[in-house]
């Protein structure tokens, strides 16, 4: 009986490092990736049919916030035009790029990803990456994978005055 019970405490312990220790080796590979130019590396770590399909979600809900009357007419077009768009930027390297920028650069819209970050857990299936320093930065969604993680989607920040309509 105490085998079983040594057991099981070695498993809960191994639990809880995997659930508190994949995020971050998520976010370091990621990283690493970017920052060495390896699309691949980044690729396996992003569900890119889920991320387009939240990019566009993202991009048309703020598109159509703003519109306010008339969203609906315009809606058709806005989504002929946004969904190539999306498609056609949402792409191994142009996220492998964008993640080394935001290694690199201070007032990127993304957070570097092993700077000062928070992840805010959805459960076991899921967190979010934001920037500590900067909310107003855009977030990064993922959900669990087998025993990984892989990037679904992007909280885009609120536009300027958007909380106020």
């Amino acid at each position: 009986m105490k085998k079983i019970i040594a057991i099981l405490v070695v498993l809960a312990i191994a639990a809880g490092a995997w659930f508190y220790a994949t995020p971050w080796m998520t976010l370091k590979s990621i990283r690493d990736a970017a920052v060495a130019g390896d699309a691949d590396g980044v690729s396996e770590h992003v569900d890119y049919e889920a991320l387009r399909a939240d990019m566009k979600d993202e991009i048309m809900a703020a598109a159509q916030a703003e519109q306010g009357v008339g969203a609906e007419l315009s809606g058709a077009l806005m989504e002929a035009v946004i969904s190539p768009m999306i498609d056609q930027v949402v792409t191994p390297e142009a996220l492998a790029v964008a993640f080394a920028e935001a290694e690199r650069a201070e007032d990127a819209p993304l957070p570097a990803l092993d700077g000062e970050v928070e992840i805010d857990r959805q459960g076991l299936n899921g967190f979010i990456v934001r920037s500590k320093d900067d909310p107003g930065q855009a977030g990064f969604e993922f959900k669990r994978d087998g025993l990984g993680w892989k990037l679904v989607g992007v909280e885009l920040p609120e536009a300027p005055g958007a909380s106020a309509q």
